[in-house]
């Protein structure tokens, strides 16, 4: 047996020395790359926590600014509420009393104020802009109210806008330039008053619902229109207990498309009897109703379920009823005393339910009088949000809840 250490053998000393030289240049390359990478790791480290450090500062500064735009607004909502508190108490109690009171006024608008405030503080909101915001007046305030808004170009406009007063829901008075557009619009009624000009801007609403209850005050009309106002409704549902939908006795111009009427004493007529909210009116008027009104009014595609319609004289009166759809009992009024009213494409509904036959209408559809009765669905449609003119109202109102003795009112 051969006892010479390995070390001693050529082929140990070569090992060595080739594991000397490897360690050797490995400790050469891989202790400064080592070095290096550590180094570099350090650095992003260091990075990325100066970053998270800047965006944390970046989201107090920007939590911090909004609460301080938050409180901003909120101070300007109150300084309105003061002067608003000045003019009504007045001289009626004596100043430590009034400032007592005007504080127990902001501490129980504390939550409105707030929401009111953060929907105008809304980075994502333009100056006119109300968004997300749920304003309840009670029964002796107006939900929201907009003045100065009638400049020319001047705009209103809503989607998913839900207006419900113990009046009207929302009321347009004397707007003789703003154009208001509602869109997706829910309201428990509409009045729009017109500037005694016959040309009084369109309040439109596209697409909707509306009901009327027992909890709000009884009288008022599902869609009002006097002074010479202008409103075109269309796509819309209503179901509820107010009896009268529309009693135009003034003037103006009303266009309803594709709507359908239900008041709930008209198909359960034994209900009715039983309820003595609004039954005197059930007993003096019907739902749809003219008398002595003086303008243009178009039914077009219009369907309803225990609304009878009545026309009483009115000689100034123009109406077209086109595709009208009824199971109740109408009085469509007396040749000579309705104005110029034509019944067309009139249909009654079966009392089985199994559908709807025709019926003879009465009345000359000449073509340039149509197209004067139709020429508000025609022309009025929904547009986009175009910038208005410099200094004109732009105000908008997206899911925003309005409630009140009046949801919304709009003033000149």
């Amino acid at each position: 047996m051969n006892d010479v250490p390995f070390l001693h053998t050529r082929l140990g000393r070569f090992v060595a020395v080739s594991l000397v030289v490897h360690v050797a240049a490995g400790m050469s390359w891989g202790v400064p790359a080592y070095l290096k990478a550590r180094e570099e790791a350090r650095l992003l480290a260091e990075a990325a926590a100066a970053k998270q450090a800047a965006a944390a500062a970046a989201r107090a500064a920007a939590e911090s600014e909004r609460l301080a735009r938050l409180d901003a607004v909120k101070e300007r909502i109150a300084e309105r509420l003061r002067a608003d508190h000045e003019r009504l108490v007045g001289a009626d109690l004596p100043e430590a009393d009034r400032a007592e009171l005007f504080q127990q006024v902001l501490a129980r608008l504390d939550k409105p104020m707030t929401d009111l405030a953060r929907a105008l503080a809304d980075d994502a909101a333009s100056e006119g802009d109300l968004r997300n915001l749920d304003a309840q007046g009670g029964k002796d305030a107006v939900g929201i109210v907009v003045e100065n808004c009638d400049q020319a170009g001047a705009r209103v406009f809503g989607e998913q806008l839900q207006t419900n007063g113990q009046g009207y829901g929302l009321v347009a008075n004397g707007l003789g330039r703003a154009a208001v557009r509602l869109h997706d619009h829910g309201h428990n009624g509409i009045q729009v008053l017109g500037n005694g000009t016959p040309e009084s801007p369109i309040v439109a609403l596209f697409c909707g619902a509306s009901s009327r209850h027992p909890q709000q005050d009884a009288g008022f009309h599902l869609y009002d229109v006097a002074k010479g106002g202008r409103l075109l409704v269309r796509d819309i549902w209503y179901e509820g207990h107010a009896w009268s939908l529309i009693r135009a006795t003034d003037r103006g111009s009303f266009t309803y498309h594709c709507g359908f009427v239900a008041p709930y004493y008209g198909f359960q007529p034994e209900q009715g009897r039983k309820d003595p909210w609004e039954k005197e009116i059930r007993q003096q008027v019907l739902p749809l109703e003219f008398d002595g009104f003086r303008g243009e009014v178009c039914f077009s595609l219009v369907s309803s379920n225990g609304a009878g319609m009545r026309i009483k004289p009115s000689p100034d009166l123009n109406l077209l009823l086109l595709g009208y759809l009824s199971n109740s009992t109408n009085d469509f009024g007396k040749e000579g005393e309705r104005g110029q009213t034509v019944l067309t494409n009139f249909r009654v509904q079966r009392k089985d339910g199994t559908g709807s036959d025709a019926r003879p209408g009465f009345g000359e559809l000449k073509p340039e009088w149509a197209r004067t009765m139709l020429k508000m669905l025609r022309e009025t449609r929904p547009q986009t949000l175009e910038p208005v003119p410099e200094n004109a109202t732009d105000a908008r109102f997206f899911r925003v809840m309005a409630v009140g003795r009046e949801g919304l009112r709009l003033e000149p």
